[in-house]
């Protein structure tokens, strides 16, 4: 029977992809495509408007923001939202959002190119994003939010029934292999999405753990580099590449990309200054280690990487004192 600890660890893994610091009250994530399923590379406006009314009785703009890379995360309160996406050259499209608090909602805004002068509605070419393959990829999407692999499969078999090549049906396809600890078929998935998207986040990003994980160290460097790149504001790309980069001996990056993983990420601090404590030691600062260890063990006594740090403390404390000649 496969664990549901490594199902909760890779459905973690995909959701921290859209994580922010624990102060949100609420995100929505939105993700912008063109209705051939690639990524929308222009700059598109989402407006969200509030279900709920104001005390005159009309209904209250919550946010307007930009997309980057064909994504938004936005940050708002509970509740339920009409999300407006607009971007120059295509048709305006309206839809609904459900948001809750904890794991950041998703929502995929397909907009369809205007109309040209002769019919020509754009290229042919692509993955068509039609009702039915909406349907299967809003409900997988709705699985894995809601931890439920078997009911995500189910319904990205569907998917890619329909359209074999649809990026982010082979991704979450990705993600529910390496939950179920088939590390080959979740690495053929994502290296199948990147040969189409190059730059596809969570494929960089999932393929990178995987060689991290596999010990092939130069590899992941690379791969996580280009999630960074890809997505700059995503914590978890910063942390494992910090990770690699100490790994690879380049302890210098990987120190910087801790501390981007502390910015972004509070919750982050005790597991990064952990890490950075390592390398201090490992340059000779042992005092400097020290200090920052007996910090974590102080300030955040109840996180999971509290013991390691206590256990790494102890064997520092044994370790001859630093000269300060």
């Amino acid at each position: 029977m496969r664990s549901r600890r490594s199902w909760l660890r890779a459905a973690t893994i995909m959701m921290a992809l859209w994580c922010a610091p624990a102060a949100v009250v609420a995100q929505l994530r939105v993700i912008v495509r063109e209705s051939s399923g690639n990524l929308l590379s222009d700059e598109a406006t989402i407006r969200l408007t509030s279900t709920s009314t104001g005390m005159n009785g009309v209904a209250v703009t919550a946010k307007e923001e930009r997309t980057n890379g064909g994504e938004a995360m936005i940050d708002v309160w509970p509740g339920e939202y009409v999300v407006e996406a607009e971007a120059p050259g295509y048709q305006r499209a309206t839809t609904h959002a459900m948001v809750q608090g904890g794991t950041p909602t998703e929502l995929r805004i397909y907009l369809a190119p205007l109309k040209k002068a002769g019919g020509d509605e754009g290229p042919a070419s692509g993955v068509v994003m039609t009702p039915a393959l909406k349907k299967e990829m809003d409900k997988a999407s709705m699985a894995l939010n809601e931890k439920n692999p078997s009911e995500a499969r189910k319904h990205l078999k569907k998917a890619l029934e329909i359209a074999p090549s649809n990026p982010d049906a082979l991704y979450m396809m990705g993600v529910v292999e390496y939950a179920d600890k088939d590390k080959a078929a979740a690495e053929k998935d994502f290296e199948e999405v990147l040969n189409r998207y190059p730059e596809h986040a969570g494929a960089l990003l999932m393929l990178g753990q995987i060689k991290l994980e596999s010990g092939e160290k130069q590899e992941a460097v690379g791969l996580l580099e280009k999630a960074v790149a890809a997505s700059p504001s995503k914590w978890l790309a910063h942390e494992l590449l910090a990770f690699a980069y100490a790994r690879t001996g380049l302890t210098v990056k990987a120190l910087v990309e801790a501390r981007k993983t502390e910015e972004l990420n509070q919750e982050r601090v005790p597991s990064m200054r952990l890490l950075e404590a390592k390398i201090l030691a490992k340059q000779g600062k042992t005092d400097e280690a020290r200090a920052m260890l007996e910090a974590v063990v102080k300030d955040f006594p109840n996180d999971p990487s509290t013991k390691n740090a206590q256990e790494f403390l102890a064997k520092l404390k044994g370790a001859p004192q630093q000269s300060h000649e």
